[in-house]
């Protein structure tokens, strides 16, 4: 019962915005809009506070980096193998279902689940962020890109480069390095403001994920689509488990937070990801039952935690 208190607000809120634009309450056209809200503003926000906070050698903890880049990093090319070489998919195809396996939403669910959890965002939070940012996901595209060019070394080297440096949680994250090693207090008026856009994230987040979820089909769902919902629901959390065993000395919170983040489903602009290659229903209909699926691995994942 315990463990329904933290898991079902979250998936009440994911109904909820589906419901309100199923319903029409909220038009489809508004979820982008607060979709970027949520990336550009709220989170960021979230990430400044806490790195204007914290201590610095806290920031760059290289057990917690090195667990989550290889539980991450190491699903990435364990799905690609798994595709391509145990399903005998072609490897843009592989490509694509690898990148689903490997990239946690950990923006608009994995934040809301980690402060239902502790009751606040842990600092550890940060240097996942900066793990999927500047390692995951510049590898997951570069992944794509080798595939879709043959696996020569056609990669558009300025437009992964371009996405990592333009990365709205990438700047919060120097912005606040630079205002807290410049010894500068942020002004109380503009704390308050970062306070309130911090509140907004985790909820309005959940709610995107229901109205985006409105629409999709589950038509598409096939052996692709399993593997790579329990790449991401169970391989990747079991690979973060085994690593964790190998790696002693991390406290609970990022050892939690490693696991939680892991077994969260992949991003949300999967879809759309997939979509520049071809294969947009598929991994819209992969984003459906992987996110539905959740509910249930979460909350058995919580129960053994606890």
């Amino acid at each position: 019962m315990d463990v329904l208190i933290i898991t079902a607000p979250i998936f009440l809120l994911i109904g909820l915005g589906f419901f309100a634009v199923r319903q029409g309450f909220t038009p489809s056209e508004a979820i982008p809009g607060m979709a970027s809200f949520v990336l550009y503003f709220a989170i960021p926000a979230v990430i400044f506070s806490n790195v204007v906070r914290m201590d610095f050698t806290t920031l760059f903890d290289p057990r917690f980096i090195g667990v989550y880049a290889s539980a991450t990093l190491g699903s990435l090319f364990l799905g690609f193998g798994l595709a391509h070489w145990g399903m005998k998919r072609k490897s843009l195809h592989s490509a694509v279902l690898a990148v689903g396996i490997a990239t946690p939403n950990s923006l608009f669910i994995g934040l809301p689940v980690l402060v239902q959890v502790f009751g606040e965002v842990p600092t550890v939070f940060t240097m996942a962020v900066m793990v999927e940012n500047l390692l995951v996901v510049p590898t997951a595209l570069i992944l794509m890109e080798r595939a879709a060019n043959d696996g020569t070394s056609g990669v558009n080297w300025r437009a992964v480069g371009g996405r990592v440096i333009k990365s709205p949680l990438i700047l919060s994250i120097l912005a606040g390095v630079v205002v807290a090693l410049s010894g500068v207090t942020v002004p109380v008026i503009l704390d308050k403001m970062l306070a309130m856009l911090a509140q907004a994230a985790g909820a309005l987040a959940l709610f995107v994920i229901g109205g985006s979820l409105v629409g999709m089909t589950v038509r598409e769902v096939g052996t692709d689509t399993l593997l790579v919902s329990g790449g991401k629901l169970i391989l990747q959390p079991a690979l973060a488990f085994l690593v964790l065993m190998c790696v002693p000395g991390l406290d609970d919170v990022s050892r939690i937070t490693i696991l939680l983040l892991c077994a969260v489903p992949m991003f949300s602009i999967y879809p759309i990801i997939g979509g520049n290659y071809g294969f947009r229903r598929q991994c819209a209909a992969t984003l459906l039952i992987t996110t539905l699926t959740s509910f249930f691995t979460l909350t058995l994942l919580l129960s053994f935690l606890r």
